[in-house]
């Protein structure tokens, strides 16, 4: 058996058999492959001289994603017309490690052409059907070259193998529409899976400029403060200045209790009307805006049907949370309702400095909008037969799944799925940070 090698784009020799990150064979007749015949991947060709040929590659130099949804396509071609004909081709996932070139990768991407699935591009690949049809099309195809030259003669035959089998194509615009419906959203709503969400949350930042804004505004109103000339009025905070400075623009919104109180005991010590009406001030100002920030972070006043159901399947938390998460995300109040008070408190307010973790989210925000190509509708069914396919583990109230892709964690709390984590792979063969 010969190794053929795409020039820049292939591992070494040696390394092939040891360590090939992404073996691709094929297996042709001599009467197919004397005439022309050539890989073609990500704009790479490479001539196949020998029956049984095998390429190395390395994955970062074809285009591949860690996503589920993303692939890039491998094509055998025969030369013989102005464009060629494509005889075998295949769909190349992220975890791919080895892939035959063949018949039924044919025939299975043939089926599946627009966002495959992982999964649902390997179970088409196992489907008895698709098996059947591959060695039909070998038959037809092999038996005689002239066809496989003859574009016209060649697509006639591959849609004649092909139409009855069409029922194992996913036909999302057949399969029930999710509920509750949703005004169509415009094009300011759009969501950018690779954006990040940290925006799509009423961050700490957002809480302390409101408190900020509402002491002010309270001084100002005050008529102890308002009585006082503007030379008394800045001596009042000037020995605490650093102090004041601290709570006002707060590194942490739960150390504001501790620095308010703390302050507060040295403005009462001086005994002055103007300094204890102070102190008064910045009690009001937190007690005010605590209160929607609390509100903010614990309301479970929204229900997300079907979301409720407790018994509701994975594959249904999934396609329904993301539909509801693109729908929501502009709208903070019943956004941060679809996460648990543990994402909430943990993750969703260092967003900022967490990058990988928040594009996460967004890609898993926008992931039916984007399978179903600018049509959350149409992707929600898309998403739900993928994640339909994998094995989630359920435990109590919590469901998780991981794979080479991500690792998603649903809880059940308070009446409602709501999402616990969301971590996705961003480089080929990365782990999943914990």
């Amino acid at each position: 058996m010969k190794y053929l090698f795409i020039p820049l784009l292939v591992l070494g020799g040696n390394a092939f058999a040891k360590d090939c990150p992404l073996e691709l064979s094929t297996n042709l007749p001599e009467t197919i492959y004397s005439n022309g015949a050539e890989y073609d991947i990500y704009s790479s060709k490479t001539k196949i001289k020998q029956a049984k040929s095998k390429i190395c590659i390395e994955k970062t130099n074809i285009g591949l994603a860690a996503h589920k949804f993303e692939s890039t396509g491998v094509s055998v071609m025969i030369k013989g017309s102005l464009l060629g004909t494509e005889l075998y081709s295949a769909w190349i996932h992220n975890p791919t490690e080895k892939i035959k070139v063949n018949a039924v990768t044919h025939i299975a991407k043939a089926l599946c052409p627009n966002f495959c699935g992982y999964y649902e591009y390997q179970a088409l690949i196992n489907n008895p059907k698709v098996i059947a049809a591959a060695k039909e099309y070998d038959k037809a195809m092999l038996s005689k070259p002239e066809i496989v030259r003859d574009r016209d003669a060649y697509f006639a035959i591959k849609s004649k193998i092909l139409d009855p089998i069409r029922d194992l194509e996913l036909d999302i615009k057949k399969l029930d529409k999710p509920s509750p419906d949703f005004a169509e959203l415009g094009i300011d709503d759009f969501i950018d899976p690779y954006s990040g969400a940290a925006n799509y949350f009423y961050s700490e930042r957002y809480y302390s400029t409101l408190f900020r804004e509402r002491f002010f505004e309270l001084r100002d109103q005050s008529e102890v403060i308002s009585a006082l000339s503007n030379k008394e009025s800045r001596a009042l905070l000037k020995p605490l200045e650093k102090e004041a400075k601290a709570i006002l623009y707060p590194e942490k919104w739960q150390d504001l209790p501790k620095q308010i109180s703390a302050i507060n005991n040295k403005l009462e010590q001086t005994g002055k009307e103007a300094a204890i009406e102070i102190a008064k001030i910045f009690n009001q100002a937190y007690t005010e805006i605590n209160k929607n920030y609390s509100a903010f972070y614990n309301n479970k006043t929204t229900q997300f049907s079907p979301l409720t159901d407790p018994k509701l399947n994975f594959e249904d938390i999934v396609a329904n949370w993301s539909r509801y998460g693109y729908y929501y995300a502009k709208k903070p109040e019943k956004f941060s309702q679809l996460f648990s008070e543990n994402y909430k408190r943990i993750h969703a307010r260092n967003l900022h400095q967490d990058r990988q973790r928040d594009r996460s989210l967004t890609g898993l925000i926008a992931l039916a909008d984007r399978v179903g190509i600018m049509d959350p509708e149409t992707g929600y069914n898309k998403v739900k037969y993928e994640y339909s396919l994998v094995n989630a583990h359920k435990e109590g109230s919590t469901y998780t799944f991981e794979d080479a892709f991500e690792r998603i964690i649903f809880v059940f709390e308070k009446g409602t799925w709501r999402l616990d984590d969301v971590i996705k792979a961003t480089t080929q063969g990365a782990k999943l940070p914990k």
